[in-house]
């Protein structure tokens, strides 16, 4: 018998897959973020290059 009760060590896998999914998710958002703020940035360079001419 488990000191927690009987389905402890299957609600700690699902916390744990959990937590692997927020992770794997965490990191796509992230690389997303990075991606959209340098393409931001590359359009704000180029449209301040075509006012200045």
């Amino acid at each position: 018998m488990s000191w927690f009760g009987g389905n402890s060590d299957r609600k700690m896998q699902d916390c744990l897959f959990q937590l692997k999914f927020c992770e794997k998710q965490m990191e796509r958002l992230a690389k997303k973020a990075e991606k959209d703020q340098k393409n931001s940035r590359r359009q704000d360079k180029e449209s301040s290059s075509t006012r200045q001419c």
